[in-house]
């Protein structure tokens, strides 16, 4: 017999004989001395059951443990029930010493745990085919534990999507992952009945995979953004084949976000940098060859040419402003967000792109602020505001490559370019001639223009800032006739103007919101509780928290301190919520932390929607204060340093009714793991206009 192995362990395979206590002319020493003189196996010896359940506790593993008994002797078959227990992998060869009762002890042996049964007429070399047989058998076992072992080890500790799916393309194999689903709610599951509710192309994904499995397709190392999140992943997929026949799939799925979004940032910044020098030599020609004419023309005596000079380098300044802010916008755009007053920085920025003739209207009022990063949130300011102005002026503003035309180059143009905000954005527009709509997609290209002095640079620059706010910007026809341009999921807004009346509420009520699977609790009182809670997530159509509230009619407020959040996730949150009703798809809206100390605010506006999150990262402060009000469908969010001082920072309309549960709401974020939270100076207040 050759050297059997064991993973990266080369060593016989241990066979332990248990004497039967025959005599002289036992099977089981014709047998020892056998496997001792023609195989390789590793032969050991026990004289008792005791010495045998001693060995099967040591190690190297045993791979048979063969028993030769006399039909009287019920230790022996205590031994098989033992031994079994002790080792599921180990085969156990029962073999009589004698012929008498065979049929009994056979029925006996293998009730307590036998793998085999020799009989006592058996010879030697037949016993030496069977113990090979039972020693393969136990080899294959083993290993097959061995890999099971493994693969649970890879499935519950590297934190990757490894999965299996069988010929119906259920789950069968499903890694535990931080922040993922629970293996046992997904087992038996296919992706649109497991994930309903987490992500948009489950069905896809479905489909898919009975391709795979069906056709015999392989997918490698595909690279793909989520539907619902800025996430990007890797995925392989291959068919699961045995014996020839496919069982089902497997597949890996890797998050690469970080490296995808790095990637994307170097290839942006690298055609960025290719492409300037371009437009340094094509845009600053012109104003340089004018400036120069105009030079010459002054030097002759021409007084006026001075101004036609001046404007020259005016322009000049303004593109190499905007060469710098596509230049270093990838490279600055570590994120500082903050709540802002909104028209102040309307008003700087105008004062710099503003011409003579051209006419600010803003539709926003005074108390409006926006949640944005200063440094990013300028340069897009700038380039819309700036694009209005150029191109939105009633007179086209036309300028010759040569000297010889400086009466065009100083004509006056007017325009009225109007700013206001919307739920959730904001908008620029102008009242010149609009963008035709074939071309609204492709003006946000870098080197997009339709102007002979453009640059092409400007509204992608607006792209960038607004890409860098996880904002939206878009194209439309504009009120005003001209072109409009719409910034959209944003932090903005006012807060409302009410009054608190005096009357004050008590939390009394706890529930779980969604399915969730580790129940939470809350305690405490007179503004000071303890709660926790379990949840998958506040995000999308997944609602599943612990909700301590109370119900309440009209206009209300609840403020206070979250002290305390424990980490169960990255994303675990808890905060203060406004929402319609206690079923899992009702509208509402949040406002609270997460364990990053990032404030966080989501909303549902309308009932069965996905919910949208928002995040204010990069706060030089902390932030503890979290406060929420609501006055008829207006609800509103405020943060605070001190609860003195207090930000807001969003508004939205929510479709509530007159009653609405009003409280603390905490998510864990990770299905099976309850959080603790505590929260100090909680009010609920009654609020009039």
């Amino acid at each position: 017999m050759s050297v059997r192995k064991f993973w990266d362990i080369d060593r016989s395979p241990v066979v332990l004989l248990v004497d039967g206590d025959g005599g002289d002319d036992d099977p089981c020493d014709s047998l020892e001395l056998t496997l001792r003189s023609e195989t390789d196996y590793c032969v050991e010896t026990a004289g008792d059951a005791t010495a045998a359940l001693d060995r099967l506790d040591r190690r190297p593993a045993v791979e048979c443990l063969w028993i030769s008994a006399t039909p009287s002797d019920s230790t022996r078959l205590e031994l098989v029930d033992a031994a079994a227990d002790r080792d599921s992998a180990l085969s156990i060869v029962f073999a009589p010493t004698d012929g008498d009762g065979n049929e009994w002890i056979a029925g006996k042996a293998t009730a307590a745990g036998a793998t085999d049964y020799v009989p006592a007429a058996a010879s030697t070399e037949e016993r030496v085919e069977r113990l090979d047989v039972a020693v393969d058998r136990a080899i294959d076992r083993r290993h097959d534990a061995e890999k099971r072992s493994v693969l649970d080890a890879m499935l519950s500790g590297l934190e990757v999507s490894m999965y299996a799916k069988d010929e119906q393309a259920r789950h069968v194999l499903f890694a535990e992952i931080e922040d993922g689903l629970d293996p046992e709610k997904v087992f038996g599951k296919t992706d649109p009945e497991a994930y309903h509710g987490y992500h948009s192309d489950h069905e896809a994904i479905y489909e898919e995979d009975l391709e795979i499995i069906e056709e015999g397709t392989r997918i490698e190392k595909r690279l793909e953004p989520s539907a619902d999140t800025d996430q990007w992943m890797q995925t392989t997929k291959v068919p699961w084949i045995e014996d020839g026949t496919t069982r089902g799939l497997v597949g890996i799925t890797f998050e690469v976000s970080e490296f995808k979004r790095r990637e994307n940032e170097l290839i942006r910044q690298i055609a960025r940098l290719q492409q300037i020098p371009d437009y340094v030599e094509h845009d600053l020609t012109n104003p340089l060859s004018i400036a120069q004419g105009y030079f010459e023309m002054a030097r002759a005596g021409d007084e006026d040419a001075l101004d036609a000079v001046e404007e020259s380098l005016d322009r000049m300044a303004v593109l190499l402003d905007d060469f710098h802010s596509l230049a270093t916008q990838e490279l600055d755009s570590a994120s500082t967000r903050r709540p802002l007053r909104f028209i102040p920085l309307v008003e700087e920025v105008w004062e710099y792109v503003a011409t003579e003739g051209a006419t600010l209207e803003l539709d926003v009022p005074p108390e409006t602020m926006v949640v944005a990063d200063e440094s990013q949130f300028r340069p897009l300011l700038k380039n819309l505001m700036g694009n209005a102005v150029e191109h939105g002026s009633a007179t086209s503003r036309s300028r010759s490559r040569s000297p010889g035309s400086v009466a065009d180059g100083r004509s006056t143009s007017t325009v009225t370019v109007s700013v206001g905000h919307t739920e959730g954005g904001f908008y620029v527009e102008d009242d010149g001639p609009g963008i035709p709509e074939a071309e609204r997609k492709d003006i946000f290209e870098q080197g997009y223009t339709t102007s002979a002095d453009g640059t092409g640079l400007g509204l992608a620059i607006v792209q960038e800032s607004a890409r860098l706010h996880d904002w939206d910007v878009s194209a439309a026809a504009g009120e005003l006739g001209g072109a409009r341009f719409e910034v959209s999921n944003c932090m903005v807004g006012t807060p409302l103007n009410s009054t608190p009346t005096g009357r004050t509420f008590e939390l009394t009520e706890s529930v779980d919101v969604g399915d969730v699977v580790v129940p939470g609790t809350a305690s405490g009182r007179d503004g000071t509780y303890r709660v926790t809670g379990a949840g998958d997530n506040i995000w999308g159509l997944v609602n599943e928290f612990h909700f301590f509230h109370t119900v309440v009619e009209d206009g209300v407020r609840i403020q206070g301190r979250l002290v305390d959040l424990e980490r169960a996730s990255e994303w675990s949150k808890a905060g203060f919520m406004i929402r319609s009703g206690l079923e899992e798809d009702a509208a509402y809206g949040f406002v609270g932390r997460n364990v990053k100390g990032d404030p966080d605010v989501n909303w549902r506006c309308e009932p069965a929607e996905p919910g949208h999150n928002h995040q204010i990262e990069g706060l030089r402060d902390r932030y503890e204060w979290f406060r929420i009000d609501r006055l008829g469908d207006q609800v509103s969010c405020s943060i605070s340093v001190d609860g003195e001082h207090w930000q807001f920072v969003d508004r939205r309309t929510v479709a509530l009714d007159e009653r609405v549960a009003v409280g603390i709401a905490v998510c864990s974020v990770a299905s099976g793991e309850s959080i603790e939270t505590r929260f100090e100076d909680v009010s609920v207040v009654e609020l009039s206009e």
